[in-house]
């Protein structure tokens, strides 16, 4: 499966809400461009997570540049850092950290928390 046709419907949905369209000044290209780099070193399902955590350190105000409802791309998953941590480690652990806390019955499969993912944000 090709990975842009998983990966750019989850940003439009998770990081370009509220109407799934790209920042000012950024693209479907752009973005295409970097998932590109990304995927050099990463899997898809590992892009899939840090894209939810991601969102959820924006959601939740845990990057002071991240504000909350804010538009963002996937160049902050890309070299960049908040403080001393990258920013790749610190949205997947957070994924990781709130998938842990809302499941009762333990670790999920991926799949289970993208749809869970999907279905909250309809």
């Amino acid at each position: 499966m090709n990975p842009y046709t998983v990966l750019l419907p989850l940003i439009r949905q998770q990081l370009w809400q509220p109407d799934g369209t790209p920042p000012v000044g950024w693209s479907d290209r752009r973005e295409g461009s970097v998932l590109k780099r990304l995927l050099v070193h990463r899997s898809v399902p590992q892009l899939e997570v840090a894209i939810l955590g991601l969102a959820q350190l924006r959601d939740h105000g845990g990057i002071d540049w991240l504000k909350p409802g804010m538009k963002v791309t996937c160049r902050a998953l890309y070299n960049s850092r908040s403080g001393v941590s990258q920013m790749f480690e610190l949205a997947t652990s957070e994924y990781w950290r709130a998938a842990k806390k809302r499941s009762p019955r333990g670790m999920q499969s991926l799949g289970e928390i993208l749809n869970e993912a999907q279905r909250r944000a309809t």
